[in-house]
């Protein structure tokens, strides 16, 4: 029975870890409303160019889907948040997704655990 509880307890542990980086990484994202303006104005300055202007820029994009009715193009870098002593420390994968029109025009943008 020791053996069963011992060889549990990393894993109990490893769940409560992971739930509050969660509450870690909203609390992060929601309560700079500076950063918050920042973060939008750096993808809203891509809207009504075209999808080559960006992609020279900043690289190829991670991955694309192509639609009926635009492109889809993904971008995926590792990003950092906070400094371990007054913030939070976190990790994550950010991921920014561009849609086009079908000339290609940015139209808008969506993002996945992204700081910065």
């Amino acid at each position: 029975m020791k053996k069963l509880l011992f060889g549990l307890l990393p894993l109990l542990l490893a769940g409560c870890v992971n739930s509050t980086n969660i509450v870690e990484q909203e609390n992060i994202a929601t309560n700079d409303h500076s950063a918050i303006e920042q973060f939008k104005a750096t993808r809203d300055q891509w809207i009504g160019k075209h999808i080559e202007e960006r992609i020279e820029a900043i690289d190829k994009p991670n991955g694309t889907n192509k639609g009926r009715l635009g492109n889809f193009y993904t971008w995926r870098s590792y990003q950092t948040a906070g400094d371990g002593f007054f913030t939070p420390f976190v990790e994550t994968i950010c991921e920014e997704t561009f849609k086009t029109d079908n000339n290609g025009i940015i139209t808008e943008w969506t993002t996945i655990d992204c700081y910065y």
